[in-house]
């Protein structure tokens, strides 16, 4: 069991963290969800024939499985990005089951900007931080990926242990 101490510590460091970065992305500007959801399709979209033109694409079923959130919320924030026309849903004409997301030019304006913005706050925090430390960072942030990840296929998630922590 961990010492109760460093487990308080490091909780309040996650949620001082999370809001940070939530600050951090984007400015403050867009909601956490619709910012992954762009953020997504941006960096991992792929080249695909649609309608008989080659463009870059994101398939929607894969958006649940990567974010590991719900189809109906996915459903629910592409649906706000449709609206403020960051992206467009389409029905792939070969087979109607399969639908794609397309980025807009404002979707790609506004990953653009952020991108940026993000490079250059980085920038910054790697300038005070060292890269030395920036490394370490990367280190213990990617092996606590791997132990949450791990948790999650075994069904063990976190909120589901805290009757035994208190």
């Amino acid at each position: 069991m961990a010492d109760k101490k460093v487990r308080d510590d490091m909780f309040h460091v996650f949620l001082r963290m999370q809001k940070q970065m939530h600050r951090i992305s984007a400015s403050g500007t867009l909601p956490p969800a619709i910012f992954h959801l762009l953020h997504l399709i941006y960096h991992n979209s792929s080249t695909m024939n649609i309608d008989g033109k080659e463009v870059m694409a994101y398939e929607v079923s894969d958006f649940a499985k990567t974010l590991k959130v719900s189809k109906p919320a996915i459903s629910k924030v592409l649906r706000e990005c449709e609206a403020k026309g960051y992206c467009k849903k389409v029905t792939m004409s070969d087979d109607k089951r399969k639908s794609v997301v397309i980025l807009q030019e404002k979707g790609i304006q506004l990953c653009q900007n952020v991108d940026a913005q993000m490079r250059h706050k980085m920038d910054q925090v790697i300038d005070q931080l060292g890269e030395a430390d920036a490394r370490e960072f990367i280190r213990i942030m990617t092996r606590l990926q791997e132990i949450l990840n791990e948790m999650s296929k075994k069904g063990k998630k976190a909120y589901d242990e805290i009757e035994e922590i208190s």
